[in-house]
């Protein structure tokens, strides 16, 4: 299966790179349309609840019909979707174009987090290391693409919002070009092997639930506080700095790099601090203080620092979370694990969005502020429950 993994790594790190372009162009071009912040927040809540139902659906349609094919379908539909976006001008079809990305791209990404964890021959602390390690390099290459359509706008004297299209229909048309390759891939058999009916995946979800319960109420304060504030962060910077797609694409950038760089050091830092939820909690909670700092300064080049910083810090340590929740529950149940995991921050996510974007337009900073307290809750209570829960089984499995 080494063969598959490589494959689904060199493609899912050319889907991430045009993915990423697309991203930073978004919101610029939301704005460029007249696209306010309240509204902005609400788009914002409609693609988190498609994320939840793709979530929800995912381990339904990967029993029904296997990975590859959930993969493949879901890459060459997000592609034509990010095309639509693209060129989509009026706020229904923007938000009925919208809702069907995120369902889609839910999907993708979850199908090829859990495919993954079947196909990588080793450890899966390093398999999600290196997978997301990747990414990040990939995803930083497409966010510095998002110079272009502002240099191309000034260099050839065209409108704003025509370079921002013609640039994010190009980036979708080559993700669907990319589930070509993506269909060439093996069935994971231990996951095929384990296929369920309707009735019996939903019988799973209960017994998941309870064997991660604590951490899924972590999930939840994460996904409120990031709906609230991170995910606006593209239109925090263009409505505060007036920045284009070159200045998200920077962010974007040097937090992608970061990412790609700390991650491959986090299975050998889990290793001396004793676990992988001791690592989490220890790197994400630095990132807590940037946060607040961010809501203090008024300069774009420190504001872009002190995010990208604080990016960096909260997520290097999630493969390994990742891996630590893929390895507490039974393997035939992984898939609706992540599910419910994703699930969990998802829910959240889509009252999160709008309250997020209506704080916004009357205090800019006041979601950043709120976001820094309930990290703060959420990674402490995972520190209180799972502190030294990989020391005790490491234990009890030497005796």
């Amino acid at each position: 299966m080494r063969r598959s993994f490589i494959l689904v790594l060199a493609c899912s790190s050319a889907m991430d790179v045009f993915i990423a372009t697309w991203i930073a162009i978004y919101a610029p071009y939301l704005r460029s349309i007249g696209i306010s912040p309240q509204v902005y927040g609400l788009l914002g809540s409609i693609s988190s609840f498609a994320s939840l139902l793709g979530t929800f659906l995912l381990s339904f349609v990967v029993d029904r019909i296997g990975f590859v094919k959930t993969i493949t379908i879901s890459t060459a539909l997000l592609g034509v979707l990010q095309a639509v976006v693209g060129v989509s001008k009026n706020l229904i079809v923007l938000a009925v174009a919208i809702f069907f990305l995120s369902f889609v791209r839910s999907i993708n990404t979850l199908a090829i987090e859990t495919y993954v964890s079947y196909v990588y021959p080793r450890r899966l602390e390093e398999a999600y290391s290196y997978l997301y390690a990747v990414l990040n390099i990939a995803w930083a290459v497409g966010a510095f693409l998002a110079f272009l359509p502002d240099y191309l706008a000034n260099a050839m004297g065209m409108g704003r919002v025509a370079i921002y299209s013609y640039s994010m229909v190009l980036c979708g048309t080559i993700v669907a070009i990319l589930s070509i390759p993506l269909s060439m891939l093996e069935e994971a058999r231990d996951a095929s092997s384990h296929r369920k009916s309707f009735r019996e995946t939903l019988r799973v979800f209960p017994i998941v639930g309870r064997a991660i319960g604590w951490i899924l109420i972590s999930e939840v304060l994460i996904g409120f506080g990031a709906g609230l504030s991170i995910h606006n962060i593209d239109y925090y910077l263009v409505l505060k700095y007036r920045v284009g797609s070159s200045g998200t694409g920077l962010l974007h950038g040097l937090e992608a790099l970061g990412l790609s760089l700390l991650m491959l050091a986090m299975p050998r830092l889990s290793a001396r601090t004793g676990g992988a939820v001791r690592t989490y909690v220890l790197v994400a909670s630095t990132s807590i203080p940037l946060l607040l700092a961010l809501t203090m300064v008024n300069s774009y080049p420190i504001a872009v620092a002190l995010f990208a910083a604080r990016t960096i810090l909260m997520n290097a340590a999630s493969p390994l979370f990742t891996a630590f929740v893929a390895k507490i529950v039974d393997p035939r149940h992984r898939a609706h694990a992540l599910s419910i995991l994703s699930l969990a921050n998802t829910i959240s996510r889509i009252p999160a969005r709008s309250l997020g974007g209506y704080l916004m337009a009357i205090d800019i900073e006041a979601p950043f502020r709120i976001t820094a307290m309930i990290y703060s809750v959420a990674l402490s209570l995972l520190a209180l429950r799972y502190w030294r829960y990989e020391e005790r089984e490491g234990s009890s499995s030497d005796t």
